[in-house]
């Protein structure tokens, strides 16, 4: 896994169950082992946002969406809970798979041997067109990801 960053949420007044719960309604596929999820057929419903599994006070989750499974750019998101005080402290780290990276640059290569054989230069243009493509939507699908979660954690503070 390649961590492409990491966010702390304080959500105070809430508990551990109630949390667990509300990750529960709006995830599916707990047995599906979430950084090998594109490969998995199961069926999820509109208010299944997420598909992860969680195991003690850790969670691992990517959002459910199958253009993303296509393009194996999913980014996962790996949870860790512990109780305060006041409430709850959920650190996430947002990570994308080392076999998705791969995928991505035995794609590159095939690219730039087709290309090339038109001529070296085209090949290089192809390859660097295809990696600016990969990186804007990774970054988008990175953008998006933080904010869901970030939206429904903040839905979970409204109904506590």
């Amino acid at each position: 896994m390649i961590k492409l960053s990491s966010q702390v949420y304080n959500m105070k007044g809430l508990t551990k169950s109630f949390f667990w719960e509300e990750l529960n309604k709006i995830s599916v596929g707990q047995y599906v082992n979430p950084e090998f999820a594109y490969t998995t057929r199961y069926h999820a419903k509109k208010h299944h946002i997420f598909g992860g599994r969680k195991e003690q006070d850790n969670f691992s989750i990517f959002q459910h969406r199958p253009i993303y499974k296509s393009l194996l750019l999913g980014i996962l998101t790996k949870g860790k809970i512990s109780e305060s005080k006041t409430g709850l402290k959920v650190e996430c780290k947002f990570e994308i798979p080392l076999w998705s990276i791969i995928v991505f640059l035995f794609l590159s290569y095939l690219f730039f041997i087709r290309f090339s054989l038109i001529s070296e230069t085209a090949g290089i243009l192809a390859a660097a067109i295809w990696l600016g493509v990969y990186i804007l939507v990774l970054d988008l699908n990175h953008r998006s990801i933080k904010k869901v979660v970030e939206k429904t954690f903040r839905e979970f503070k409204r109904k506590e």
